[in-house]
């Protein structure tokens, strides 16, 4: 081997070592950088030379600079993340719901119904009474009232929950189009076989978000790219990223089209599934079911009260609206709101007869046929617990979810993040190396200068 090409092995080592303690700085200075994963220098020997004698080597090289990346680990991370997204998202939108209903509590419609029902008992006590048929009215209002008020908070989520939902879609748009113009630039920067370390980090940050909206899958691509895929359709290919569109049929069913694709899907996690869960049953289901009750409430006072006889004489009446048999529409009828003469007490129009007032009374717990066979506070109560039911288990999954996905990314930052102490020893590694190449230098220039002081 000549003193050239000692040089020239000493010079590949100083190169190398370089650049390796470059890559270990560049790790310790995004060791605390979020979406970050830890590179190494594939260091190789340099093709060595062919001689009659055998081969000689000629240093170092860095063949390229990888990341510490586990796939296996990113796609069971993005799998968690969607399942957490729906879990968390829906234990909210549940939340929203049960707080409306406020039960159970001396404000909720319970409690309304039960003060109306008691307005009743009391009339009973008193049927000639018309301070008893006032607040019999009265609490009838604030029944009515009390439907009307859920009805309207009710609509109030359902619009809420719809901008929320166009706004996680503009947001997943955005994050298609920014994975879109990562692929390009990954594509460009690759082309000579070099890896993209930092923008590959930026596009899987990007992919981890997008993952907690909607379950995602991805397909790297030979030449770098990364194809996304939301449920069965490609939702980014290359450099293209196609819009995510909401449509809503109408049956008040909410589904995701991608626009040039043919067909709509739901999604089964992620946050954005239980945005259009809420949108499409929990808020119509709860509001049918409180429906339900209004009506029973409407149709099951009117009857009796149709048997009844007012102060004035009159029969027949209804003391509810009776086209109102919604929460939304429920309120009393003309004749109750402008006369409390009209309100009945008895059946038999005499000064004691009590008896209608005390049957509605009972309707609070009395089986009604409309409802076959449950009473009115029963179908309340049963709405309630469902709802709670319903709560308690979203919160459950949630924190069962939120468990499971940190314990996988405890695991990817395990093999992906950076250690400063494993860098640390790394640097010195190379640093001690680099001081040997360079040792070899001032050797191969010794030996020179023995060379030329025996010319």
């Amino acid at each position: 081997m000549s003193l050239v090409s000692l040089l020239g092995i000493a010079r590949s080592a100083l190169k190398t070592h370089q650049r390796s303690v470059e890559v270990t700085s560049h790790n310790i200075a995004n060791a605390s950088t979020p979406g970050y994963t830890r590179q190494r220098a594939d260091l190789q020997p340099e093709t060595p030379f062919r001689t009659p004698f055998g081969t000689l080597g000629r240093g170092v090289t860095i063949d390229n600079v990888y990341r510490m990346r586990d796939q296996f680990l990113d796609a069971r991370y993005r799998q968690e993340s969607a399942a957490h997204g729906r879990f968390t998202e829906l234990r909210d939108q549940l939340g929203q719901l049960e707080a409306v209903l406020g039960e159970p509590s001396e404000f909720g419609l319970a409690a309304t119904l039960d003060a109306f029902w008691s307005s009743w008992s009391d009339l009973a006590n008193s049927p000639t009474s018309t301070a008893a048929r006032a607040v019999v009215r009265n609490q009838g209002e604030a029944v009515a009232r009390a439907f009307n008020g859920l009805d309207n908070r009710f609509s109030e989520i359902a619009q809420n929950t719809a901008a929320q939902l166009a706004d996680a879609v503009g947001a997943v748009n955005a994050l298609a189009r920014e994975i879109a113009g990562l692929n390009s630039e990954i594509v460009s920067a690759e082309a000579n076989g070099q890896s993209a370390n930092d923008l590959r980090d930026r596009r899987d940050v990007a992919i981890d978000q997008l993952s907690g909206m909607l379950p995602t899958r991805v397909v790297e691509q030979p030449n770098g790219s990364a194809m996304v895929v939301i449920g069965d359709l490609t939702f980014v290919d290359g450099s293209t990223a196609l819009p995510l569109t909401v449509e809503a049929s109408g049956r008040g069913i909410y589904a995701l089209r991608v626009e040039g694709i043919p067909g709509s899907f739901t999604p089964d996690s992620g946050r954005i599934s239980a945005l259009t869960d809420t949108l499409s049953t929990g808020v119509p289901d709860l509001r049918q079911q409180i429906d339900a009750v209004a009506a029973a409430v409407v149709s099951e006072v009117n009857a009796l009260h149709r048997t009844g006889v007012t102060l004035t004489g009159g029969m027949g009446r209804d003391f509810f609206a009776a086209a109102g048999l919604t929460a939304g529409t429920m309120s009393l009828a003309v004749l109750t709101q402008s006369s409390i003469h009209e309100i009945a007490a008895g059946v038999s129009g005499q000064a004691g007869d009590g008896s209608l007032a005390l049957a509605l009374a009972g309707l609070r717990d009395v089986g009604a046929g409309s409802l076959g066979g449950r009473s009115i506070h029963d179908l309340y109560v049963e709405t309630v617990t469902s709802l709670g039911s319903q709560v308690r288990d979203a919160d459950r999954l949630a924190q069962s979810q939120e468990a499971l996905l940190g314990n996988v990314e405890t695991r990817r930052a395990s093999a992906n993040g950076v250690s400063i102490d494993e860098e640390m020893v790394d640097l010195i590694s190379h640093q001690q190396a680099y001081t040997a190449a360079a040792r070899i230098v001032t050797v191969a220039d010794e030996m020179v200068q023995t060379i030329l002081n025996m010319v």
